[in-house]
């Protein structure tokens, strides 16, 4: 009795303002994203062996292609044997042991079904499976050719996020993409590069540059410095000069560089050869004076025979 009243008490509270549980369907039908129900059916040592479409609402069944009668009562691989791929399969096990939601995004291609969906996995009551898809397609595409333009960058690229501490203090960043150019100059795979903390890659970064970041995911004021000067651990600690540009993006930092270290060491060289060039200058400069009063000394002499009066009578050397 007292469960009764129990079930009653929730499906009032799920209902809400609705008067009855077709008011609930009709809306769910309304939906524009698929909604499937499924029910397990589990082997003797209960191991889960398929799923039987108990609902599809108007969505689903034009994404499957099929009328509503040949979907319902039927098994998800029976109709779609692919389902049983473990990139599919596994996050269904994994929604009904665990009790949470699980969402992935899938490829998929059968039966004239084809494209990119974001799948939303969720267990409820006993043994049903509420599933939901979103097409997202275009955005996996759109991701693509994302992904395409940031590796066909030339400086290295990386999206950071933070770390904080108990207390919500930003204590380092952690890698969560790379363009290829970065993979290359870090000297990591993609792999190994991504999770990687900044400070387990660079550990020598300043305090103050490590202030900085931390002051664009705080602020949103980009971050721009023309000639860093660091001793980079990957090369043997040799001192780098870098163009640095730093943007908050995601509640994170995407994080761009440019080793500027030959244009700088150019740039010294033409330096040093230009103050060399203007000391040459100064020694002509004055050569050519000190022979200038030297002929006239010469005219002098010539003239009046003997040094003018109050003229230098030293040895000239």
């Amino acid at each position: 009795m007292d469960s009764q009243r129990d079930e009653a008490a929730t499906s009032g509270l799920l209902l809400g303002g609705l008067s009855s549980a077709d008011e609930l369907l009709a809306a769910i039908a309304e939906l524009p994203d698929p909604i499937y129900i499924m029910r397990t059916v589990r082997s003797t040592e209960g191991e889960l062996t398929e799923l039987t479409y108990e609902y599809v609402n108007p969505a689903a069944a034009a994404l499957l292609q099929r009328p509503v009668e040949s979907i319902l009562g039927h098994g998800n691989r029976e109709l779609f044997p692919s389902a049983a791929d473990p990139s599919i399969w596994d996050n269904y096990v994994k929604a009904l042991d665990t009790g949470e939601p699980i969402s992935w995004v899938v490829s998929f291609d059968e039966d004239g079904i084809k494209g990119a969906f974001r799948v939303t996995a969720t267990a409820y009551l006993d043994g049903l499976l509420l599933i939901t898809s979103q097409d997202v397609s275009e955005l996996m595409e759109t991701q693509t050719r994302l992904r395409a333009v940031i590796d066909s960058l030339l400086d290295p690229h990386i999206q950071m996020q933070p770390i904080r501490d108990s207390a919500g203090t930003i204590i380092d960043f952690e890698l969560a993409d790379a363009n290829a150019a970065a993979c290359e100059y870090t000297r990591q795979p993609y792999a190994k590069l991504i999770g990687m903390t900044l400070l387990t890659l660079v550990p020598g970064v300043s305090k103050e540059l490590l202030g900085w970041l931390v002051s664009v995911v705080d602020t949103g004021e980009p971050l721009m410095l023309d000639d860093y000067v660091y001793e980079q651990e990957l090369m043997g600690g040799e001192q780098r000069h870098y163009e640095l540009r730093v943007a908050k993006m995601d509640g994170g930092i995407t994080y761009t560089w440019r080793d500027v270290t030959d244009r700088y060491q150019e740039s010294a060289e033409e330096q040093e050869r230009l103050d060399q060039l203007e000391q040459f200058q100064r020694l002509t400069v004055g050569r050519e004076l000190k022979m200038i009063e030297l002929k006239k000394e010469i005219e002098l002499l010539k003239k009046f025979g003997a040094p003018p009066p109050g003229a230098d009578r030293g040895h000239p050397y």
